[in-house]
């Protein structure tokens, strides 16, 4: 028997096929916007905005937790399972982004595997601290009270990523240590990432279950 939370997430893909049109366009722009290598870390938080996001609108203004109320499963699945959704659209981002760079990098001349690394493990732990608190928030106070936050987050990310990116990670490294102790430091961004996901999953799925359904916000 199949378990509920993944077709919970099946359902969730279907639905954002449904809005591949608009998705088709927002790709195309970002691969346009961020050709250059050093917007990765940029580039992971904008997928997961513009996918994400959208499709928690969608739900709200489809009136899609109506539909969830009548099926055989709990507000906790419903909240894990968007949880689970989050994290296959970041696993799927930070290649997409990767291969947009090695393009980007191969074709301006600008190939740096550790550059790539460093950009990579910084995209993925912003990639999941943006999710550990879009998803919360969105789910909790629903996509029309929550954008205002979640714009406020995204804009802060996005202007902090300006200014800091994986070139200042490199740049780092080498006082921090040797070089095999360097790749242990990046490596553990990606547990890091998932230990803030975790943490904002089960103190959130509490808050979320005491609530009344979110359909009545």
């Amino acid at each position: 028997m199949k378990s509920p939370l993944f077709a919970l997430v099946k359902s969730d893909f279907i639905k954002l096929y449904s809005l591949r049109r608009t998705l088709l366009i927002f790709l195309l722009v970002l691969f346009i916007l961020f050709l250059s290598p050093q917007m990765f870390s940029a580039g992971v938080v904008m997928l997961l905005y513009g996918s994400v996001f959208t499709l928690l609108a969608y739900d709200q203004s489809a009136a899609a937790y109506h539909w969830y109320d009548s099926l055989p499963v709990t507000r906790r699945q419903i909240f894990f399972g968007k949880y689970l959704f989050g994290i296959l659209i970041l696993l799927f981002s930070c290649p997409l982004m990767l291969a947009i760079c090695l393009v980007a990098g191969k074709t301006l001349g600008k190939f740096d595997p550790s550059f790539l690394l460093a950009n990579l493990s910084l995209g993925w732990f912003l990639g999941c601290f943006f999710l550990s608190l879009m998803l919360p928030l969105t789910l909790i106070l629903g996509s029309v009270k929550a954008r205002y936050f979640n714009m406020i987050i995204y804009i802060a990310l996005f202007a902090g990523l300006s200014s800091v990116s994986g070139a200042d990670l490199i740049g780092l490294l080498p006082v921090i240590g040797s070089l095999s102790q360097n790749l242990f430091l990046l490596c553990l961004l990606v547990p890091a990432g998932l230990i803030l996901v975790l943490l904002s999953c089960f103190i959130g799925s509490a808050i979320y279950c005491r609530k009344e359904f979110i359909g009545a916000i």
